[in-house]
C-alpha cells in the first residue's frame, strides 16, 4: 500500500494528464482549511495532503464483459454498448456504427476491450465501464467501493467520467468501519433543465455531459475555517472506505419511452463509465505529527507522533505521559501528553479522573494538578506516585525519593511489634502492651517480659473491681490477636495458638511461641528448616 507524499502543503497526485492540472484543483479545493492551519501558529501538527486512491483497492459490483456467477469468479462475456452521443468510441473502430450509433464490444477476455474497475485509479486514459442496461435495468444500480486500507481525513473526491453521461442519481458514501456498514456523505440528483436560451443551458445535455464532479468535503461546511477546533468536521471527514453507490443512469427525453419498454437499440447506451478517481487525504494523527510514512509497504500508514503521543494515528498518550488526559491538539495549543511523577519508580502509568478531582497526583512540578497513577511501583514503594514504602520498609534518610535505595526493610522481625516501622528512623511499631526501640520492653503500666501483662494495683484482690483503665491481661504476647484480653480478661489467640493464655500451640501446630503447621515447613526427607 505505498503511497507518495510530499513536503509542506503541496498536494501530491499523480492524474491521468500528470500532476499538474490536479495539483491546482487540489490546492484550490483545500485553500482556506489548509491556509487557516499554516497560520495557526503551529501548534497543532498535520501530514501532507495526497492522493488516497492510488493505494487503495478497488472493486465494482457490476463490470462490462464480466458475467458474475452465483459462485466463484467472474466469467468474461461481450456487451455490445454505443456512445449516447458524439463520435466514435475511444480505442474503438470509427467506421464501426449500428444504425447511425457508434458502438463497441466490452469483454474482460481481451485486455484492449476490458475495463475493469481498476482502470479508474491507475492514472491512463483507461476506463472503468458497468454493464449497459441492455443487459438488464438492474444495472441502474452499481456500486464502485475503494477500501482505503486504514481511516483518513479525505478533503474531497474528484470524479472523471469517461464515454457515459453524468449519473442522473446517485450517493456519495463512506464506511468508519471498513465497509461493515455505510453512511451517505452527500447526496446527486440532476435538476430539470431550463427552457432553452434561458441561463444558456438548452437541451443539448450540457449538465449531463459534464465531464468531472468535484466533492468538496471540507471547503463551505461548518467549521471549515478552524478545522482544528470543529470535532463535527473532522469526524465527519473520516473514512477507511469511499463508495460510489450509482442509482439511476441519466436518460434523454427522447429515450424514456424506449428503455422503459427496454429497447436494446436505446438500453445499450445507457451506463456508467469513469476514468478517473482522486480521493484528496491525508492520515488521521490528531494534530500530532506532520508526517505519515509507511514502515512496511504491506503495512498502514502510520504516524510520525509526537508531543508525547503514540499509536498509529497518535491517539493515546505514551506509557508513562498520562498525568493529563489525552486530548487532540489544536491551533492554540499542542495538548501534549505530561510525564507522570513516579520518582522513578515505575516507567508507566494512567489517569483516573477521580484521582485528579480529589488533587491527590504531584505532578512533575511539584502542584497537585492532573490525575497519573503510577503502576507497578519498583523498589519496595507504593502510592499514587510511588512516594510510599511498603509495609515492612521505611524511608531512608539517607537517600533521596527519587533513589532505588530510599527504602529499608525494617529490622522489627519479632513476635512483639506489627512488623512495619517508622519512616525517617525505622523505629518499630510496638504490638500493644509492648515498648521501646526494638519493643523489646513492657510498654507503662504493664509488667513480666515478654508476657507484658497489666500491673495490679496496690491492695487490689481478685474481689477489688479493675481499675477503669482496663482489665489485668496475663495473655501470650506470642499468640494472642492485637487487641488483647476483652473486658474480662479473657484472651483472643491468634490462629494455630490455643490455651487460656494462648502460650500454647493448637492441635496440628508445633514449635510455640511460633506455632507453625506440622509438616507445612519440612524439607526433602522431612528436615525442619
Amino acid at each position: 500500500m505505498a503511497k507518495r507524499l510530499c513536503a509542506g502543503s503541496a498536494l501530491c497526485v499523480r492524474g491521468p494528464r500528470g500532476p499538474a492540472p490536479l495539483l491546482l484543483v487540489g490546492l484550490a479545493l483545500l485553500g482556506t482549511a489548509r491556509a487557516r492551519e499554516e497560520a495557526g501558529g503551529g501548534f497543532s501538527l498535520h501530514p501532507p495532503y495526497f492522493n488516497l486512491a492510488e493505494g487503495a483497492r478497488i472493486a465494482a459490483s457490476a463490470t462490462c464483459g464480466e458475467e458474475a456467477p452465483a459462485r466463484g469468479s467472474p466469467r468474461p462475456t461481450e456487451d455490445l454498448y454505443c456512445k449516447l452521443v458524439g463520435g466514435p468510441v475511444a480505442g474503438g473502430d470509427p467506421n464501426q456504427t449500428i444504425q447511425g450509433q457508434y458502438c463497441d464490444i466490452c469483454t474482460a477476455a481481451n485486455s484492449n476491450r476490458a475495463h475493469p474497475a481498476s482502470n479508474a485509479i491507475d492514472g491512463t486514459e483507461r476506463w472503468w465501464q458497468s454493464p449497459p442496461l441492455s443487459r438488464g435495468l438492474e444495472y441502474n444500480e452499481v456500486n464502485v467501493t475503494l477500501d482505503l486500507g486504514q481511516v483518513f481525513h479525505v478533503a474531497y473526491v474528484l470524479i472523471k467520467f469517461a464515454n457515459s453521461p453524468r449519473p442522473d442519481l446517485w450517493v456519495l458514501e463512506r464506511s468508519m468501519d471498513f465497509g461493515r456498514t455505510y453512511q451517505p456523505w452527500q447526496f446527486f440528483a440532476c435538476e430539470s433543465l431550463p427552457p432553452r436560451g434561458a441561463g444558456g443551458w438548452g437541451h443539448t445535455g450540457l449538465t449531463v455531459y459534464r465531464p468531472q464532479i468535484v466533492v468538496s468535503l471540507v471547503n463551505g461546511r461548518p467549521g471549515a475555517m478552524n478545522f482544528s477546533y470543529s470535532p463535527l468536521l473532522r469526524e465527519f471527514t473520516k473514512a477507511t472506505n469511499v463508495r460510489l453507490r450509482f442509482l439511476r443512469t441519466n436518460t434523454l427525453l427522447g429515450h424514456l419511452m424506449g428503455k422503459a419498454l427496454r429497447d436494446p437499440t436505446v438500453t445499450r447506451r445507457y451506463y456508467y463509465s469513469i476514468k478517473d478517481i482522486s480521493i484528496g487525504g491525508r492520515c488521521v494523527c490528531h494534530g500530532h505529527a506532520d508526517a505519515c510514512d509507511a514502515k512496511d509497504p504491506t503495512d498502514p500508514l502510520q504516524c510520525t507522533c509526537q508531543h508525547n503521543t503514540c499509536g498509529g494515528t497518535c491517539d493515546r498518550c505514551c506509557p508513562g505521559f498520562n498525568q493529563q488526559p489525552w486530548k487532540p491538539a489544536t491551533a492554540n495549543s499542542a495538548n501534549e501528553c505530561q510525564s507522570c511523577n513516579c520518582h522513578g519508580h515505575a516507567t508507566d502509568c494512567y489517569y483516573d479522573p477521580e484521582v485528579d478531582q480529589r488533587r491527590a497526583s504531584q505532578s512533575l512540578d511539584g502542584t497537585y494538578q492532573g490525575g497519573g497513577v503510577c503502576i507497578d511501583c519498583q523498589h519496595h514503594t507504593t502510592g499514587v506516585n510511588c512516594e510510599r514504602c511498603l509495609p515492612g520498609f521505611y524511608r531512608s534518610p539517607d537517600h533521596p525519593l527519587d533513589s532505588p535505595h530510599v527504602c529499608r526493610r525494617c529490622n522489627c522481625e519479632s513476635n512483639f511489634t506489627d512488623g512495619t516501622c517508622e519512616d525517617l528512623t525505622g523505629r518499630c511499631y510496638c504490638r500493644p502492651n509492648f515498648s521501646g526501640e526494638r519493643c523489646d520492653v513492657c510498654a507503662e503500666g504493664f509488667t513480666g517480659f515478654p508476657s507484658c501483662y497489666r500491673e495490679h494495683l496496690p491492695g487490689a484482690s481478685e474481689q477489688t473491681p479493675l481499675p477503669a483503665r482496663g482489665p489485668v491481661c496475663s495473655c501470650s504476647p506470642a499468640g494472642t490477636l492485637p487487641e488483647g484480653c476483652d473486658e474480662a480478661g479473657r484472651c483472643p489467640c491468634q490462629p494455630g495458638f490455643a490455651g487460656p493464655h494462648c502460650d500454647q500451640c493448637h492441635p496440628g501446630y508445633h514449635g510455640f511461641p511460633n506455632c507453625q503447621r506440622t509438616g507445612s515447613l519440612c524439607q526433602p526427607r522431612g528436615l525442619h528448616p
